[in-house]
């Protein structure tokens, strides 16, 4: 077989959606496909068709590559979820709503500048919103094996922090403020 032929057959089903640090993402109805080394890992929906997405805010941690994707239905009804997947394994992936409309619990995480950091357990930490307006420091731990927990630690308003200060170990959330301070909260894993 020729070798753009094989390429095309071992692509996954679709509409094309980015191609970043090798993982092509695509998504065809309420399911989403992303493949890697040739190989493509069916991720099943919520059952809603998947339309009007944008992507943003890609940032790789090692074989992680974690990502933001707003989900506009119409002008007043959008839901921002955050993602990570193993750029390597791609079957190894986690997502939660951080941003939704009329979604229990309301989320209210502000998404027009986020930053994440993935710790090696796959919790995240993130951190939304522009130093000079609100900002949110949020633990999303494991829960179940593809989703994250959602909880706040800190609100900031204005906000006053450093976005690409933000870390994660195996106990803690830490950040610094625009001007230097130290400030961390601990990590509170999800019981199994």
């Amino acid at each position: 077989m020729h070798i753009l032929a094989a390429a095309l057959a071992a692509a996954c089903p679709g509409h094309f959606q980015f191609n970043h640090d090798g993982l092509r993402f695509s998504v065809k109805g309420d399911t989403f496909y992303a493949q890697s080394h040739g190989r493509c890992t069916r991720i099943p929906g919520d059952g809603d068709p998947n339309e009007y997405l944008t992507y943003q805010g890609f940032e790789r941690s090692g074989r992680r590559l974690a990502f933001t994707m707003l989900i506009a239905a119409d002008p007043d009804v959008s839901i921002t979820d955050v993602w990570w997947i193993d750029i390597d394994k791609p079957a190894r992936w986690r997502r939660t709503i951080v941003n939704g409309h009329d979604y229990p619990p309301r989320r209210t995480m502000p998404d027009d500048q986020m930053v994440y950091r993935v710790a090696p357990d796959g919790a995240m930490a993130v951190l939304g919103g522009a130093p000079a307006e609100r900002q949110l420091v949020a633990d999303l731990e494991p829960s179940g094996k593809h989703n994250l927990g959602y909880r706040v630690v800190a609100g900031h308003n204005p906000g006053g922090l450093a976005p690409a200060s933000l870390a994660i170990d195996a106990t803690t959330i830490s950040w610094t403020t625009t001007d230097g301070a130290a400030q961390s909260a601990p990590r509170r894993p999800t019981q199994r």
